[in-house]
């Protein structure tokens, strides 16, 4: 594990007791400190080369999915497996007869949250819970599969509805409800809050299918006690919500008039929509929020001499952006590309390529802050 500074200043108030002409006087300072980070590779499922770190808690649990890469035409590369990973151990999370499946959430009680395929190559909403040494829990409605699991056990995701496509649901108890339109929209709740406020995005009518997984025709969405309301864009045809927290701060992404991608923030009591601190000609996406306000998601930057771009994991704090990849020591061989969850204490997870693995192939990453005095 590698450590190095990010200038984030961190509001703190030191009392000083100050002895003068025979009296006490109370006086303050504040001193600069700074974030460093220690960057941890998380480790992979036996028989797989490819991680992805989903999400986190406050405690460095680290939820996500792994699979081992197959080179195209030579059979299915997307058989993933859920694993849940802390300090330093891996666990494989248990199928329910099926292949493959993925994790999404894990919350502070270390429960972790996904789906999985049963014999039948149907995908189910599961849950597994730490405390019962992760044993999957099936919950109720129709094949899909769970985003989000708050921290009040409020649990979010997609469910298969009566018309026969992908509707946002919200379980309480383990018992599904519907919050999205049964007609012929298609719809995913990705997050939830603990006040029960969901938030992901809409497929309207007639608009393609397809665009459930290659991000088409799809609208940023909003589901307060049930009923479902749309969020404004920039102008642009596609918006998605990825993350809101318990402020009711919502984060996600838009395309504006001239088809840009934008990383933006939603206002939950008047829907006021705000595009996020850029890198120039770059698309970006916000995927998480914590507590703070610390937002989390990538940058895909431009590469004007070949024409191809890349990928930048980002940290948006009080209203700067900042590449990640500026906290990793050089010499450490990581390249952080997506930033995928931000905890309350804010741990970062995430994805990138490491230089000591062939192949070019994503890895799973930790960034744990640890705040220090500036020298």
């Amino acid at each position: 594990m590698k450590t190095t500074a990010i200038r984030i200043l961190v509001p703190m108030v030191m009392a000083v007791l100050t002895v003068s002409a025979g009296r006490a006087t109370q006086t303050t300072t504040s001193p600069q400190l700074t974030v460093k980070y220690i960057i941890s590779e998380v480790c992979t499922v036996p028989g797989c080369d490819v991680t992805y770190a989903i999400c986190c808690n406050s405690a460095k649990v680290v939820a996500g999915y792994a699979y081992k890469f197959v080179p195209p035409g030579h059979g299915n590369s997307m058989l993933s497996h859920p694993f849940v990973w802390q300090n330093g151990k891996v666990t494989a999370l248990p199928g329910i007869g099926g292949k493959f499946g993925q994790a999404y959430s894990v919350n502070s009680a270390g429960d972790v949250a996904g789906y999985a395929e049963t014999s039948n190559y149907e995908e189910k909403p599961i849950i597994w819970r730490r405390a019962n040494g992760y044993a999957p829990e099936r919950l109720t409605g129709g094949a899909g599969g769970v985003k989000s699991l708050s921290e009040l056990g409020k649990i979010a995701g997609g469910s298969l509805g009566r018309n026969g496509r992908t509707c946002a649901a919200i379980w309480n108890n383990c018992k599904a409800k519907i919050v999205g339109a049964t007609t012929d929209e298609e719809s995913v709740c990705n997050a939830i809050n603990s006040a029960g406020v969901g938030v992901g995005f809409v497929v309207p009518a007639g608009k393609q299918a397809e665009s459930m997984r290659t991000e088409g025709d799809r609208s940023a969405a909003m589901w307060v006690n049930g009923r479902e309301q749309l969020l404004r864009g920039l102008g642009g045809p596609f918006s998605e919500c990825k993350a809101i927290n318990d402020q009711g701060q919502i984060v996600g992404w838009a395309v504006d008039g001239a088809h840009n991608r934008k990383a933006c923030s939603w206002n939950v009591a008047n829907h006021a929509v705000t595009t996020l601190a850029e890198i120039a000609d770059a698309n970006t996406e916000a995927h998480s929020i914590n507590g703070n306000g610390d937002i989390v998601g990538q940058a895909t930057v431009p590469i004007k001499s070949d024409h191809t771009s890349k990928l930048i994991a980002c940290l948006w704090h009080n209203g700067t952006l900042i590449d990640l990849n500026t906290v990793v020591p050089p010499g450490s061989g990581w390249t952080l590309s997506i930033a995928t969850h931000i905890s309350d204490s804010g741990v970062i997870t995430g994805f990138g390529t490491v230089s000591k693995f062939a192949g070019n192939r994503w890895r799973a990453f930790m960034l744990v802050p640890v705040i220090v005095p500036v020298q």
